[in-house]
């Protein structure tokens, strides 16, 4: 879930973030994810503009479904992150969330 440059204070408050996490909420939250994946392709495909992604590169985003369903699509990676870039290296976040906000006007 993490970089190998992640320092163990990042991982341990990410750790801490999941431990004290309402339940409640969580299990509400993925019950909605699973309703929304089957349909997601449909809504991907219905979009009027590029699909934009700010994603870690590790492993980098595997765009082969946007590919093959003609999905038009823009990835902005922050490198040597894991699953909470925005967490891990947050100027690089901002940084490529301001790179793909541009890319959408």
């Amino acid at each position: 879930l993490f970089g190998s440059e992640t320092d163990s204070l990042t991982k341990a408050r990410v750790i801490q973030d999941y431990k004290n996490a309402d339940s409640k909420i969580a299990t509400v939250t993925l019950r909605e994810l699973f309703e929304y994946a089957p349909n997601e392709l449909e809504r991907l495909s219905s979009l009027q503009r590029p699909f934009v992604l700010v994603n870690s590169d590790l492993p980098p985003t595997d765009t082969a479904v946007f590919k093959n369903n003609n999905i038009d699509y823009r990835i902005f990676y922050i490198n040597g992150t894991g699953h909470f870039p925005m967490i891990e290296k947050p100027n690089d976040f901002n940084e490529a969330m301001k790179k793909a906000l541009d890319d959408l006007k």
